[in-house]
């Protein structure tokens, strides 16, 4: 939405083969599945991921999709995006959405496109970016807490 003439200025599906047709071709997304872990090292090391390479194959698992509409409190159906939050150098924003609880997708709005797609074990319960203190290419970092 513009800021000066309240005008949707884009859109982002949040449907894989949408997203890769508007950011022009795989290459320029990044794929990333929460790999297994050792229960030993979870605390120390956090989460693996794995970069899927073939994205055409790529699909959220079944298990991952939620079955049924979710409701709030007062019955009322959720849909769409559940949660956007904007990085601190405002490059990127991350969001989840109610119909795949465990995919976080991070969006690139200097080129209007999916920057990446991370795809958890589990639900993802919150998200929220670092302090950006210095302009690097480290300085976008987002905490990701599943349940």
């Amino acid at each position: 939405l513009s800021g000066t003439t309240r005008s949707i200025v884009s859109t982002f599906a949040h449907d894989l083969k949408s997203a890769l047709a508007e950011t022009g071709g795989a290459d320029d997304v990044a794929v990333l599945r929460e790999e297994p872990s050792n229960a030993e090292t979870d605390a120390t090391s956090g989460a693996r991921y794995l970069r899927l390479r073939n994205l055409s194959a790529v699909r959220v698992p079944e298990e991952h999709i939620a079955r049924e509409t979710p409701v709030d409190a007062d019955g009322v159906p959720q849909v769409g995006v559940a949660v956007a939050k904007w990085s601190p150098d405002e490059r990127y924003v991350a969001t989840l959405h109610f119909g795949m609880p465990t995919s976080v997708w991070i969006w690139d709005l200097g080129r209007v496109c999916l920057s990446a797609l991370l795809l958890h074990r589990s639900a993802v319960k919150s998200l929220a970016w670092g302090p950006c203190t210095a302009p690097s290419t480290l300085a976008s970092r987002l905490a990701i807490s599943t349940s």
